[in-house]
């Protein structure tokens, strides 16, 4: 996997050479001339939102030079595109997309209303990594929390969350090696409104986050909402370079640095405690944003939280229970130290004066209950996991499918195949799919899918199935239907 240490940048800043390279792919793979491949590549990263209007695309002598081609080869490319209206050339300036972001894009979750999950659930949904139906804990715990309001004495608000609640999730840190208090626990609705709370009060427009590429698509879209530039560090086969993170966060004093070390979020890949120890040193001065929501779904041993590693309370940890019990129990938190939870209080209550009380109260049971419910949750996953991997294998004999170690899903190499191509026609087949493009900073891994193995048994066999139908109608067909040709319309 490459490395890539450029940034989808706010617009008017220059796309380098290197991120161009990364972002355009294995475009030589597509059919045509060289300047119509390289023209779908290109026009296939603005249309899936990745190369954001007013993105200055390289000069057409450094385009040629990072692709090893003629620069009329360039200019031909950068022709089509402007034909197409999604590039635009300004005298003596250069190129800038001016194409506007698709749903899926940045800025567009794919779950939002018109994006990828706004469906009748008809779809076999491969896009959407979270259990596909509530655990068989949850009715009683939300019946039993129901039933408690009635003759409570309180009007139901609490900024920083219930107290019963915040005292379970500390003790669970506490459990995990980290001495945790209810003062240092904020409740939100779910991880993502965590994440966009505790980066509200850690970066501003302009600076800098580093991230891993690939990653959390949703985390791109925080930071894109906030106007941060992002410094993408790209995670190889054997995990994460901390050494390319140190020079990364000192060259561009970065404010934030996000993280997934537990069962990451897509490749699976799981930081040592070195790792963990190592990241806290180099994070100098930044915000160092811990992803905790899949550290719970390991298939072996766990390992130490980062937050063990902090002496200097620099360490924001964020955690949820979406992805043990059910997506709709929008419970999740921010663990971090007194002061920080107490300014992050107030910058959520501007737009959440308080989460649930019942959804909270019934969280507070199910936090209790982890242990209990956890095995079989594992257990569960895994049979998943390989019922998955083993329909991939008998269809795709071709592919990369890694084994995880825990979490819920795979990071599916599919070679030759330009998978956010696959995602757009995936309908035709009755699935839902996501891109590689979709989980990188740069439009990177364009023949990698993020395949989830939360669905039932059965329905990950079907699943494995339409796709096996998708790929052979995109050899037969779909690169014909799909190939840019100047008398044609851009694939959308």
């Amino acid at each position: 996997m490459a490395s890539s240490r450029s940034a989808t940048l706010p617009p008017g800043v220059p796309l380098s050479p290197a991120s161009f390279q990364t972002a355009i792919g294995p475009w030589r793979q597509r059919p045509g001339p060289a300047y119509l491949a390289l023209a779908s590549a290109l026009g296939d990263r603005i249309l899936d939102g990745q190369l954001v209007p007013g993105t200055r695309l390289p000069s057409e002598r450094a385009a040629a030079s990072a692709c090893q081609i003629s620069r009329r080869t360039v200019t031909a490319a950068y022709g089509v595109l402007r034909q197409r209206k999604l590039v635009t050339g300004r005298q003596g300036s250069g190129t800038y997309v001016s194409g506007p972001a698709p749903a899926g894009g940045p800025g567009r979750m794919p779950w939002a209303p018109g994006g990828l999950l706004a469906s009748d659930g008809a779809m076999l949904d491969l896009a959407l990594a979270a259990p596909a139906r509530p655990h068989p804990a949850v009715a009683p715990a939300l019946a039993a929390a129901a039933a408690s309001v009635t003759g409570l004495r309180s009007p139901g608000y609490d900024a920083a969350g219930l107290h019963e609640l915040r005292d379970a999730i500390a003790r669970r840190y506490t459990s995990r090696g980290v001495p945790t208090t209810p003062g240092q626990v904020l409740v939100t609705s779910g991880a993502q409104q965590a994440l966009d709370v505790a980066l509200r009060q850690a970066i501003g427009p302009g600076e800098v986050a580093v991230v891993e590429d690939p990653t959390y698509p949703a985390a791109l879209d925080a930071l894109r909402a906030r106007r941060a530039r992002i410094a993408a560090i790209g995670l190889g086969e054997s995990g994460w370079d901390l050494d390319e993170l140190d020079v990364t966060v000192r060259r561009h004093s970065a404010a934030v640095i996000y993280v997934i070390p537990d069962y990451h979020m897509p490749t699976g890949m799981v930081m040592s405690d070195q790792q963990r120890e190592r990241l806290v040193q180099v994070s100098r001065g930044a915000r160092l944003i811990v992803d905790e929501s899949l550290c719970e779904l390991g298939f072996g041993d766990g390992h130490t939280p980062v937050a063990a590693f902090d002496d200097f309370d620099r360490v924001i940890s964020i955690g949820s229970l979406s992805k043990v019990y059910w997506g709709g129990l929008r419970i999740g938190w921010i663990r971090a130290s007194t002061e920080l939870v107490n300014e992050l209080t107030y910058a959520k209550a501007v737009a959440d004066l308080s989460c649930p009380y019942v959804e909270q109260h019934a969280a507070a049971g199910l936090m209790t209950q982890l242990d209990r419910h956890l095995p079989l949750v594992r257990v569960g996953l895994m049979q998943r996991c390989r019922v998955l991997g083993d329909a991939l294998n008998t269809h795709f004999p071709s592919w990369h499918v890694p084994q995880p170690r825990g979490g819920v899903v795979a990071w599916v190499q599919a070679p030759g195949l330009p998978t956010d191509s696959l995602a757009r026609n995936a309908s035709r087949f009755g699935l839902r799919l996501v891109g590689g493009s979709r989980f990188s900073a740069v439009g990177g891994h364009t023949d990698r899918l993020r395949l989830p193995f939360t669905l039932e048994p059965g329905e990950l066999v079907r699943s494995v199935s339409n796709l096996a139908e998708l790929a052979a109608w995109w050899a037969a067909r779909g690169r014909q239907e799909s190939y840019l040709r100047p008398d044609l319309p851009l694939p959308v």
